[in-house]
């Protein structure tokens, strides 16, 4: 089940009995904390390869272009593909800045047709650099897992919004752009109570979703709704974010009963020392989200020699390679 950031601190308080009193303002901080925490401990297992931490983002080409911007939220990309009207390149990924450097000195000029990419901080690197401004460029990333920090929003209502469109209006609103990526839930009679991301900012009434409204047609309606910043975790293990903090507060409080009892449904006691394997709804999550081999990367000039000899291009940037004084 969804748990939007509100719903998991709110439910903190109230299983501790503090959801009353200015004296709880204090603990809300640490139980936000915490689920902050929590979720980055969990985002950083498996060396960060989750494919729920996965996004896709195009680029257009410009002309004589090798650098380009990646996204704000990207921390690693994973793939590239290059497409040229409707034919589709594969460039390979280089990961070594030292043997990015040497293939950069190989001047291969411009051409539509990239060979390779590296990514160097928040830049895609490409070689050889673009000829026109007609290419698109696609990658897939894994993104950064940033800290949740806002509460639910639910000012106004909902107007109208087609079955299977994307397009939503809203009254009394104040939305804004900063609620890109959060989830809405219509929960008024029209509604089908799902969640959908918010993609797109409009004007304060009207936003895009990010995947089609499969619920009835919602025409000239007052439905009640509400925003809320969700987890990057499935929803199927919010409840993560619920265990750990509430573990934690009995230990700090020397309940170690009930800590134990979240430490095992969390992890099975792994990380309390109660268990010498990861159990729990973490083992779960490890077990059924586990992630194939990635894409082929370049790492040796061996490697890169024996891959440019047998590149079938039509114009070669060069006939033959060696790295052996490299």
């Amino acid at each position: 089940m969804n748990q939007s950031f509100q719903t998991l601190y709110t439910k903190l308080q109230e299983i501790t009995d503090n959801s009353t009193g200015s004296a709880t303002a204090g603990q809300r901080r640490r139980f936000e904390q915490d689920i902050n925490d929590t979720q980055s401990i969990v985002c950083a297992m498996k060396g960060g390869k989750w494919k729920f931490l996965e996004k896709t983002a195009t680029e257009a080409s410009t002309a004589s272009g090798s650098s380009f911007d990646l996204p704000a939220d990207c921390r690693k990309v994973i793939s590239v593909k290059v497409t040229v009207g409707t034919t589709d390149y594969l460039p390979r990924g280089i990961e070594s800045s030292k043997i990015w450097d040497h293939v950069d000195a190989l001047n291969f000029g411009n051409s539509d047709r990239s060979l390779f990419w590296h990514q160097r901080g928040n830049d895609l690197l490409v070689a050889p650099a673009f000829s026109s401004a007609n290419a698109t460029i696609t990658y897939t990333y894994r993104k950064r897992v940033k800290e949740m920090t806002a509460d639910d929003y639910s000012t106004g209502s909902i107007v109208s919004i087609s079955n299977a469109a994307k397009a939503l209006v809203g009254t009394g609103s104040t939305w804004t752009n900063a609620m890109e990526g959060r989830w809405i839930r219509i929960r008024g009679t029209n509604g089908d109570g799902q969640w959908y991301e918010l993609e797109t900012f409009g004007t304060t009434t009207t936003f895009t979703l990010a995947k089609e409204y499969q619920g009835d047609t919602i025409s000239a309606a007052t439905d009640a709704y509400v925003i809320g910043e969700m987890p990057v975790m499935p929803s199927e293990y919010h409840s993560l974010l619920l265990w750990r903090p509430l573990a934690i507060y009995y230990t700090m409080n020397e309940n170690l009963l009930q800590a134990a009892s979240y430490w095992k449904m969390y992890d099975g006691g792994f990380e309390a020392g109660l268990s010498p394997e990861v159990g729990g709804l973490l083992g779960v999550m490890l077990e059924e989200e586990r992630e194939g081999e990635e894409g082929a990367i370049v790492d040796s000039y061996a490697d890169l020699e024996s891959y440019l000899h047998n590149y079938d291009v039509n114009t070669p940037p060069r006939s033959v390679i060696t790295f052996s004084d490299l």
